[in-house]
């Protein structure tokens, strides 16, 4: 487990300061926390304060995978006592059917203009039940997200 203070969180703006390849949670700017909380534990909505043990909701994005829109979920690698880099991801359950495809991190490669190149870590599992275990598959792919898309990105500092 990393504490905060391992952690740096960098503005989009400041990319241009990370080397190339380094790792990066990435943080996307719209902000649907409590509609995504929501949609993500109903039985909870409009419950206050948000559980302890529960790890945090944050945006969703589309991202064109395959020549398909695909919609993913930030979830984030906190709760209210701790951060766990490791833990913060995106997350898809509209790729195909009766499977989860999970973005957990990406490497900056190149920043060109108003756009960043990310070489994202693609897994795919079965069902949420499997997601712990081993993938059903795993693979990269170079992907240009525009600069207007992202907040930031949270970089661990002992990589």
């Amino acid at each position: 487990m990393k504490a905060v203070g391992q952690l740096k969180y960098v503005t989009v703006d400041s990319l241009k300061y990370i080397k190339s390849g380094q790792e990066v949670k990435l943080d996307f700017k719209t902000n649907d926390y409590k509609l995504n909380y929501s949609r993500i534990y109903p039985s909870l909505k409009g419950a206050h304060p948000i559980p302890e043990s529960t790890i945090w909701v944050g945006d969703t994005v589309n991202l064109i995978i395959d020549d398909r829109r695909i919609e993913f979920i930030e979830y984030k690698g906190k709760t209210p006592d701790w951060y766990l880099f490791s833990a913060e991801h995106l997350e898809s359950n509209n790729y195909t059917t009766g499977h989860i495809l999970i973005i957990p991190g990406a490497k900056i490669i190149e920043i060109k203009g108003d756009s960043v190149l990310f070489r994202l870590t693609m897994e795919l599992f079965e069902n949420k039940r499997t997601q712990r275990g081993n993938p059903k598959d795993s693979w990269t792919i170079d992907k240009w997200i525009p600069k207007k898309m992202l907040e930031g990105v949270l970089i661990d500092m002992e990589d």
